[in-house]
């Protein structure tokens, strides 16, 4: 078992995810690109969604960060490793519906991300759950496309939107300028803490 692989890390890992597709779904829906009505709450129903968004992302998680990324790891510099698992996770979701070039690369920034949590912290788990969190929330809570991808039931009801740079009508948030702004934020705050981490190897002279 990997020793990142904690509660505690899968906790901070959904609460990151949410709060970064959250910041996306804000920016726009100040723009007034987005308009919702609120439907009921149900906690077993959302439960449920969450738990099947959970086995979706693991599963992709599994095939990336886990096998995918472990093999590479093994015969190339960290930084091949990190640039062809990004690619490869981009180019999972080329024959989504509505992607265009700027989703393409959004789609490779959030897989750069996830990547460097597993070189920062070690961590299947925290993918998995920052995974998780990103898609449930504009998909089951906002009910806002997944990659192109519509949840036919939501708590929030997209009632009309409305195409822009800071939102794309068919994509989603994935497919607009917010998304690339708050990955690049997440990709600086991680590289730190990869700076961290090899400082602090060099001066325990691991």
């Amino acid at each position: 078992m990997r020793a990142g692989n904690t509660l505690k890390l899968f906790g901070v890992g959904a609460l990151v995810g949410f709060l970064m597709n959250g910041a996306c779904i804000l920016v726009a829906w100040l723009h007034q690109d987005l308009h919702f009505t609120v439907g009921s709450f149900q906690a077993g129903y959302l439960l449920l969604a969450f738990l099947c968004v959970l086995v979706q992302s693991a599963a992709e998680e599994l095939v990336t960060r886990g096998y995918m990324m472990g093999a590479l790891r093994e015969r190339y510099p960290v930084w091949v490793t990190v640039a062809a698992n990004s690619l490869f996770f981009g180019a999972l979701h080329l024959l989504n519906p509505g992607i265009t070039v700027l989703s393409f690369l959004n789609i490779v920034m959030i897989g750069l991300c996830f990547s460097l949590v597993m070189v920062a912290f070690d961590s299947l788990w925290m993918c998995i759950a920052l995974h998780t969190a990103w898609n449930f929330t504009q998909n089951l809570l906002f009910g806002l496309p997944n990659s192109g991808i519509v949840s036919q039931s939501s708590w929030l009801h997209l009632e009309a939107a409305r195409g822009s740079v800071l939102y794309d009508a068919v994509f989603g948030v994935e497919g607009a300028v917010p998304a690339l702004v708050v990955e690049a934020l997440f990709i600086l705050v991680v590289l730190l803490i990869c700076q961290r981490n090899r400082r602090k190897r060099e001066a325990d002279g691991v």
